[in-house]
């Protein structure tokens, strides 16, 4: 047995039996039914994913609400039960929301992952610069029902740039959300990239599921960059600010000093290194392949002990020209 719950509250059931099958008030169905991939769990806390794969029917799973989000992180349970006693109660088995859905050929494979996907996130939180509430919750505490404006689409230049009836300022929404009420894509929330007030253009991060069209309606809230003077300035809630703004930055704290060396420089050093001999001056070396002797003064009737000068500048096969180095 397979039961889906969106987000928005709607309750879908699913079963591999021949039958539908009413439980709990929900009634599973077999027109549509679901094939799963073998259920595996581990004693290490390892992420427990399976597949479930079935086809697309009009009183299931439309394709168009996959696509249109509306199933993005349901809540998913599959358990067993004896279908001639219902009394037995359930057998559960696994519990976990919508992962990857891929659609293909009238299909859709959708990915479950289970509660020790959980255990992979981060929680808690850190100190930053920049404001760590999202506009309009309960730490910013902005009213954005308040904020929220409808416009229309006049002309459409592409499918992530149109002209509007918007007025606000250049910048006013730029981050913000922008939720179509009417036309093809009616029911979808996009995020909004830029708005120029001088040209009434509005730009989207991504473009829409269906073409835009002229006289397509929406609603529209304005964004925030979660900086001190936007909080400020543009909705005067600089007491809500919830950031450190004295806090290093990431890239100061971890970032590595490197040392910028002109090419001139190494020219130098390497005629300086190139200009040093064997031994330190004043001191002779002896015969052995460039070590010196033990004692390296010159004894009593020796003869004295040869100073290699191979490496002293300028280098007789040294290339004339200094920038050929």
């Amino acid at each position: 047995m397979l039961e889906i719950t969106r987000r928005d509250g709607v309750v879908l059931g699913f079963t591999d039996r021949v039958r539908d099958l009413e439980v709990d008030g929900v009634t599973y169905k077999a027109a549509s039914g679901y094939t799963r991939t073998a259920i595996r769990s581990t004693a290490d806390l390892a992420v427990d994913n399976l597949d479930v794969e079935s086809v697309f029917s009009d009183d299931g799973i439309t394709e168009e609400d996959l696509r249109t989000g509306r199933y993005d992180f349901a809540d998913v349970r599959l358990f067993l039960l004896n279908y001639e006693n219902l009394s037995q109660g359930i057998l559960k088995l696994r519990r976990g929301w919508l992962g990857e859905v891929t659609v293909r050929d009238g299909m859709y494979l959708a990915e479950l992952r289970g509660m020790t996907q959980r255990l992979q996130m981060t929680v808690g939180e850190v100190y930053t610069p920049d404001c760590a509430a999202d506009l309009g919750d309960a730490r910013c505490g902005v009213d954005l029902v308040a904020l929220e404006e409808s416009g229309t689409v006049i002309t459409v230049t592409s499918a992530t740039i149109f002209e509007t009836s918007l007025v606000q300022a250049t910048g006013w929404y730029d981050g913000g959300e922008l939720t179509w009420t009417s036309g093809a894509n009616a029911g979808q929330t996009v995020a909004v990239r830029s708005w120029d007030a001088a040209t009434s253009t509005l730009t989207l991060f991504l473009p829409a599921l269906y073409p835009i069209e002229a006289g397509d309606a929406f609603t529209i809230r304005p964004g925030c960059d979660k900086t001190f003077a936007t909080y400020q300035a543009k909705f005067d809630n600089a007491i809500h600010f919830a950031a450190s703004p004295t806090s290093p930055e990431t890239t100061r704290c971890s970032a590595t000093p490197m040392l910028r060396v002109e090419a001139a420089e190494i020219l130098a050093a390497a005629r300086t290194w190139l200009g040093t001999p064997w031994a330190a001056p004043g001191q002779a070396q002896g015969r052995g392949g460039g070590r010196r002797r033990p004692d390296h003064r010159c004894r009593q009737g020796a003869r004295p002990a040869r100073v290699r000068h191979s490496r002293l500048w300028p280098h007789p096969r040294w290339p004339a020209a200094a920038g050929t180095l």
